[in-house]
């Protein structure tokens, strides 16, 4: 019962981080460092909602900064660049962590990402998705995806509900994901 009523006061916390980050300007964007020591718990459900969350203000502060043509875009940009790498690092590694709960995070999280930044590249209308792209350090799904895949082929260990995560809920519907699947085990077995 405690645990229950730890994890649900922390997912508050993390509700909570993500509204005040979702705010209409840029002066309190150093408070995602509270969301990125949240990654830090046990519980995976914890950490997978507060990546989500950077996920969501990181593509907010981008979204923000394009439209208002902020001054000190390009500091901003570098920032945002960093901790959207860094994003990607911390779901790189729940994919190789070898625990399946942790890799179908990577999975979703990822796959979830990737399909928020192609709508924001394909929604801007300021710059061409390309220089919004190299802008911002977003990389293109043909790298990030095998980049995934990666990890969990090489982690100590996967199971059948990972393929099958992959399998039936993006190869399946996703031409794009099939293809890079494909081609990424392709490049695997040369």
């Amino acid at each position: 019962e405690f645990r229950f009523a730890f994890r649900l006061t922390v997912m508050e916390k993390v509700s909570e981080l993500q509204g005040l980050l979702l705010g209409a300007s840029h002066e309190n964007l150093n408070e995602i460092t509270k969301l990125f020591a949240l990654c830090e718990s046990e519980d995976l459900r914890v950490v997978v909602a507060a990546l989500s969350a950077i996920g969501k203000v990181l593509a907010h502060h981008r979204r923000l900064a394009v439209d208002s043509e902020t001054e000190g875009l390009h500091e901003l940009a570098q920032w945002l660049r960093g901790h959207n790498k860094a994003l990607r690092q911390l779901i790189l590694q729940l994919a190789a962590s070898g625990e399946v709960k942790a890799q179908l995070g990577a999975i979703r999280l990822t796959l979830m990402l990737l399909k928020d930044e192609a709508a924001e590249i394909n929604a801007s209308t300021k710059m061409s998705g390309q220089e919004l792209a190299r802008l911002f350090g977003l990389l293109p799904i043909d790298s990030r995806f095998p980049e995934l895949l990666t990890e969990l082929l090489l982690a100590p260990r996967w199971n059948s509900q990972v393929a099958e995560c992959i399998l039936s809920e993006y190869v399946v519907n996703y031409a794009d994901i099939r293809h890079y699947l494909l081609s990424h085990l392709r490049n695997c077995a040369e």
